[in-house]
């Protein structure tokens, strides 16, 4: 415990003294060797960027987490709790996958997930009005960061009918979350929102590890039967988190040396997420809910699209772009009529990962017309 403490002490004093030196040093080097305008926003992304790197595996349980969680909470109502448990049809769909020692060899584990609502009109018509769940991202292992709620504010001022619902899973910084928790806690979810509230119109959003929560899920639904989601949207989503990036040469790429100065995300930083995500009881190798675009399930996916609007929302400073678009080409494949990448795919100039969530713009006309706020709003308002 002590050990612990001192960990935590460590990385705050690094982000007090280290921090603000590197990021000063990062920017001058993106705008001396690249001539690209500092703004705010790009300083935010590299601080980000740094602050992570300045961690370790326990840094998310010890600090961040519970920095996050206290910020949050003047926020946000008090999440409420469900429970539930694996079905039967939903057990056979995961048992192939189960070592003898995984906690989901018996369907009698309950399974509990929290959730809150963002916002909600008084008058909510759950047959008329559209309810979004939304899956945070984190790398699996970080709550909820207090920046999205100026996206999701806005999003609610936006559509004032709409329902927001913020979904806390159990993340991998805790000893409880291991892998496919997050993802039956999101069925779980779902199941309560469609049949215990009667929700017609859902849609899911996820940005990075959420947006993987999110492609995982429907394909989830379809395997099992289930009704799915009207629309889906996933912002920068992490299609390959337990795949090493090594071996596709992608770290040695010039488009990486690059994206690597530029974006808010480094495949550094994603290694100690990928080792807290890592499953000791399932096997993952050649799972399509987790690795989805390298496990590529095109017979699902065929399946999915006509059922569900799916629109993928990434920028061109992405380290990730390479699995993405090697996602959507796939996606792209299967020739379905509901998925055409003219539409349902938006490419943001110079965008950085999850940038539309991080924007900070104030302003909602402002904000609106942003162009991929513009094509995620267009999106969400479509019949």
């Amino acid at each position: 415990m002590k050990q612990m403490e001192l960990s935590g002490i460590y990385f705050i004093l690094k982000i007090i003294l280290i921090l603000p030196v590197r990021t000063a040093i990062y920017c001058y080097n993106v705008w001396y060797n690249y001539s690209r305008k500092i703004t705010p926003s790009f300083v935010r992304r590299i601080l980000m960027r740094e602050a992570f790197l300045l961690g370790d595996y326990s840094t998310c349980r010890i600090v961040i987490n519970p920095v996050f969680e206290f910020i949050d909470s003047f926020f946000l109502d008090t999440y409420q709790e469900i429970s539930g448990y694996v079905t039967e049809k939903d057990h056979e769909l995961l048992r192939p996958r189960l070592k003898e020692n995984s906690i989901f060899l018996s369907r009698e584990n309950c399974i509990r997930t929290k959730y809150v609502w963002y916002s909600k009109p008084d008058d909510f018509d759950n047959a008329r009005d559209p309810i979004l769940i939304f899956s945070h991202g984190g790398g699996f292992a970080i709550k909820l960061v207090p920046l999205s709620f100026n996206f999701l504010n806005n999003m609610s001022k936006h559509f004032p009918r709409m329902g927001i619902i913020i979904h806390d899973y159990t993340v991998t910084a805790s000893k409880e979350g291991e892998h496919p928790l997050q993802l039956l806690e999101t069925v779980l979810l779902y199941n309560y929102v469609t049949q215990d509230l009667n929700c017609e119109h859902v849609i899911l959003m996820g940005e990075s590890a959420g947006g993987n929560i999110v492609l995982g899920t429907l394909q989830f639904l379809q395997q099992s039967n289930r009704k799915l989601p009207e629309k889906a949207i996933v912002l920068s989503p992490w299609c390959n988190p337990t795949s090493d990036s090594m071996d596709s040469g992608i770290r040695n790429s010039l488009a990486y040396s690059v994206n690597k100065m530029m974006d808010g995300l480094s495949f550094e930083g994603l290694d100690i997420f990928t080792q807290l995500l890592l499953p000791q009881s399932y096997v993952f190798d050649d799972d399509p809910m987790l690795n989805v675009e390298q496990n590529f399930d095109s017979i699902n996916w065929t399946n999915v699209l006509p059922r569900t609007k799916l629109l993928i929302v990434y920028g061109t400073d992405e380290i990730l772009q390479h699995e993405i678009k090697n996602f959507i080409k796939k996606l792209d494949s299967t020739n379905s009529n509901n998925f055409n990448i003219s539409y349902n795919v938006f490419v943001e100039e110079n965008g950085a990962h999850i940038e539309p969530v991080l924007n900070m713009t104030l302003n909602l006309e402002k904000w609106s017309r942003l162009p991929a706020i513009s094509k995620i709003l267009e999106f969400i308002g479509s019949e």
